[in-house]
């Protein structure tokens, strides 16, 4: 059985579970880029490492009272729920960014986990009145 090493902690929350398909594709992108424009297919290919090295030790956590982003077994950062005014997956047939406005300010992730999972734990815990 696999474990994941950057998992938080076992608990009641939800974790969203990463996907590198964003990371693989601005590799690739960059890898193409490189045979016409050097530079800004390496400067591609080295944030599509960036991006990569983010989806294996970064992890999206739905806890009881707040969104909370892990790395390395270590809460990060902890949105509560309760200062959400909205939230937006752009571009649902090809999703790669994922914007939400809390009180305090906005905030862009690049999607580097699972749409479905992601769109069902933010319908899941967020309250009704949060704008999409």
């Amino acid at each position: 059985m696999f474990t994941d090493p950057f998992a938080p902690p076992p608990s009641s929350a939800r974790v969203v579970s990463p996907r590198p398909w964003l990371s693989l594709a601005v590799i690739v992108l960059g890898l193409l880029a490189v045979r016409w424009i050097l530079g800004i297919g390496l400067l591609l290919v080295i944030f599509g490492l960036f991006l990569g090295f983010q989806t294996a030790t970064v992890r999206l956590v739905f806890a009881a009272e707040a969104f909370e982003v892990w790395q390395y077994r270590r809460r990060v950062v902890s949105f509560p729920y309760k200062d959400w005014l909205s939230w937006k997956i752009f571009w649902p047939g090809l999703p790669i960014l994922f914007y939400f406005r809390e009180v305090y300010s906005p905030h862009f992730i690049p999607m580097l986990f699972d749409e479905q999972q992601l769109r069902l734990y933010l319908e899941q815990f967020l309250p009704q009145t949060v704008r999409r």
